[in-house]
Order: structure tokens, then C-alpha cells, then sequence
């Protein structure tokens, strides 16, 4: 169970020190946003706290369930008229289940942001699939990340500056990190309290949406509908399941599973996999044969959306580089193709082969291909040497097949291998 951050302390003077948000200039288009969305289905609040929107949610006739870590928070909601109404149940809002399904559910004030790792982000995001009916959506209130205001070499932000409060964030760049630094004087006397987060990007919600079965239907700057510019300071998003029940696993296009070679581990390619396998096709030795990195096309790959179904390679737990394939399936002519690259510090040990011949035999033997085919740049030589270890063969050149990074057009060798020809070893 994650740490509780809003335990008692926080809890008694949740409502006082959040009173503006309280107000009903800032409370009433969040129900109207909300309520129009719900219609006559139920609604599923995360982190649900003392009801700031679910109690009025409610009053306006929408059911309403919650689901909190915070007993204390929770108590506060309990404690106030209408509370009845709603059910609201203690635990990690991005794995507790609650029965029932709904037509919306939603994270306001930058809750997400309390789920500290991706991991867990996106485990939200499959939660919430598994509760929406068909077509239900899935809205979010989150701040764009400040970072565009971060001056060069400073990690810290002040956010709030007055006579009794000092509120500053701590940035981690390179983890999406964010530690809320508090200093409050109540009744004469200093507190201090620190809370972690982990900022988000628009793009990458998006990304946590589609590998949950859910794809972007609107996005705003506020609950008024304002437009969402890259000025924004904070977005409403709203995604929509598009897909039944747990089945939301079928948008990612029948996902590939995790293979084990001798020396390789081949797992699908996942969105906290797209930095660190764009660095790698960045590197000279690899980014000459394959160009620069293309992050929306790795951000499909990770999302289980695209034609090419990738694997991250790893070898002793370290992440060296991407294998994918492409299908075929016309049944005259039904076979697949295999593309990969390795980080410049891992080539030359091996590993290709390992990984090629790892893929293959998962291709042959689990999806039924009896040919595969490879067609690397003629001049990479090491490329090819690794392949026909596995067993494939030369078929041809294929003249100025592909455009190089420079511009200029590079002739391919094609390869093909037929299944009984797979090198065991």
C-alpha cells in the first residue's frame, strides 16, 4: 500500500486551507462539466478526500462512489450532509477495485500527480478501464509541468509566497519528480510538510490512455471549455474506453508477450521504454542505419497501436536495444518481417543473433509463419553476419532500396529464412 500523505494532520485543515477551492465560482463548471458527461450513469471519484466535488456531484442527483487512501480525509466527507449518499471505499485509487460500472470517472486537482511512479500512473489508467461501461469516460485535472519556467540549472519553484505560508517545488528533471515544500505558521508556530509527486505530460497521459483501451476525446485548459494552447498553465482531458469490459488489453492489436532467449530477454516495448530506446537509435553507430529517433512512432510501438509490434531487448537486466516485427497475413502470401538495433556498447557480443533467433522461433512456432524475411543496408556488414548465424540466406540486392539519414539512397540485401532452416543454437 503506498504512503498516506494526508493523514490527520492535513486532514482537519484540508477544507480551511483549500477554501478557494471551495468556492462555488470554481466548484459549479466542474459539476456541469462532470454532470454532462455522467447523464444517468454513475460517477467514480479517485482520491475522493473530504467530497469537494463529489457532494455537489451528488446533489445535482449523479451516483457517486469513491475510493480514497486517506481514512482521515474520508472521516471529514462523512461528517458532512449528504455523505449517506456515498459509497466510498479505502485504498490505492490506481489498483482498488469497487463494484459496479460507470459512465465517468475522474482526478481532480492534480491528483494524478500522487501516484509517485509511471508504473503506477498507468496502473490507474487500467483501473479505470475496468470500471467504465462501453464508450465511458475518464476525465483528468492536472497542471502542465512548470518546466518551461524553470530557470537553467535551478531545481526549485517558489508556487505560494505570503506573510504565514511559503510553498516552493523541488524538480527531479530526469525522474519527473516533484517535491511540494511547505512552511505554514499556525497559531505562531512553524510547520513544515513535504509531499512527493510525480508530474505528467498531456502526451504522455495519452499514451497511459491508449494502452488502456481509451483514446482522447477532448482536452481543454479549464472547465469552462477554454481552449488548450501551449500558453495553458493546466489541462482537462477527457478519454473515452473504447473498447468492452477487461477486454481493453484487444486495442493494443494483440500484444506480443515476454520472450526469453539464452542470453536476451525480449518484453513488449513499454512508454517508460521510449527515452531510453530513443537515446540508443540516437548513437552515430545506430542512427546511420536507422536515422533519428521518431517518438511518436516509439509512442505507437509502446502503445501496442502500430503495424510493427516492439520489443525492448534486455541482457542482464540493462536495456540494449529494440526488436520488432511486421505481419503479412494475405494467407497466399503470409509471412513476417524482423527489424532491430542495438546500443553501439552492445553490438559485437552476440546479442543480435540471440535476440533475432529469440523473435524467430517465437514467429514460427507460436504464429504459425513458415517464412521470415530481414533486409539490412548492404554496407552493414556485422548486420548481416549476425543474421545468417540464425540461418537466414541471401535472396538479392535491392538497389537504392531506402533513403540514409544524409539523403542519400543505400542499396538492402534481402534475407529470408524458412522455418525447418532456423538455426537451433
Amino acid at each position: 500500500m503506498p504512503e498516506d500523505h494526508f493523514g490527520e494532520r492535513i486532514a482537519e485543515r484540508y477544507d480551511e486551507s483549500s477554501a478557494d477551492m471551495f468556492e462555488p465560482e470554481v466548484v459549479d463548471p466542474v459539476i456541469d462539466f462532470l454532470a454532462g458527461l455522467a447523464g444517468d450513469g454513475a460517477a467514480l471519484e479517485l482520491g475522493i478526500g473530504t467530497g469537494r466535488i463529489a457532494l455537489p456531484l451528488a446533489r445535482r442527483g449523479v451516483r457517486v462512489r469513491g475510493i480514497d487512501l486517506s481514512e482521515a480525509m474520508v472521516a471529514r466527507l462523512r461528517g458532512k450532509p449528504g455523505a449517506e449518499d456515498i459509497d466510498v471505499t479505502i485504498g490505492d485509487f490506481a489498483t482498488t477495485r469497487v463494484e459496479g460500472t460507470f459512465s465517468v470517472a475522474y482526478l481532480v486537482f492534480n491528483t494524478i500527480n500522487n501516484l509517485t511512479t509511471q508504473d503506477a500512473q498507468v496502473a490507474c489508467f487500467r483501473n479505470v478501464a475496468a470500471h467504465l461501461e462501453p464508450g465511458g469516460c475518464f476525465v483528468i485535472e492536472v497542471a502542465v509541468p512548470a518546466l518551461q519556467r524553470l530557470p537553467p540549472g535551478e531545481t526549485v519553484r517558489p508556487f505560494h509566497v505570503s506573510a504565514t505560508r511559503l510553498g516552493f517545488d523541488e524538480y527531479d528533471v530526469a525522474s519527473q519528480g516533484l517535491i511540494s515544500h511547505h512552511y505554514s505558521l499556525v497559531g505562531g508556530e512553524l510547520e513544515v510538510l513535504s509531499i512527493p509527486f510525480r508530474y505528467v505530460w498531456p502526451s504522455e497521459l495519452d499514451l497511459m490512455a491508449r494502452l488502456a483501451g481509451m483514446t482522447l476525446r477532448e482536452r481543454w485548459s479549464g472547465w469552462k471549455r477554454e481552449p488548450f494552447t501551449s500558453e495553458s498553465t493546466q489541462h482537462v482531458s477527457v478519454w473515452q474506453k473504447t473498447c468492452a469490459g477487461d477486454e481493453a488489453d484487444e486495442i493494443s492489436g494483440d500484444r506480443p508477450v515476454r520472450l526469453q532467449g539464452e542470453r536476451v530477454v525480449l518484453r513488449p516495448l513499454g512508454i517508460e521504454d521510449i527515452q531510453p530506446v530513443a537515446e540508443i537509435q540516437a548513437e552515430a553507430g545506430v542512427a546511420r542505419w536507422w536515422g533519428h529517433p521518431d517518438y511518436e512512432d516509439l509512442g505507437r510501438k509502446a502503445a501496442g497501436s502500430s503495424e510493427e509490434k516492439a520489443f525492448a531487448i534486455e541482457t542482464d537486466g540493462e536495456l540494449v536495444g529494440l526488436i520488432e516485427f511486421s505481419e503479412e497475413n494475405e494467407p497466399g502470401y503470409r509471412h513476417a518481417g524482423i527489424d532491430l538495433f542495438l546500443a553501439e556498447r552492445a553490438q559485437g557480443r552476440g546479442l543480435g543473433s540471440d535476440a533475432v533467433r529469440t523473435l524467430a522461433r517465437y514467429l514460427t512456432e507460436e504464429r504459425g509463419h513458415h517464412r521470415l524475411t530481414i533486409d539490412p543496408a548492404a554496407e552493414n556488414v556485422a548486420a548481416i553476419r549476425a543474421y545468417e548465424k540464425v540461418g537466414f540466406r541471401r535472396i538479392g540486392v535491392m538497389r537504392e532500396y531506402e533513403r540514409s539519414p544524409d539523403g542519400t539512397w543505400h542499396d538492402s540485401v534481402l534475407l529470408d529464412v524458412l522455418a525447418h532452416e532456423l538455426d537451433p543454437d
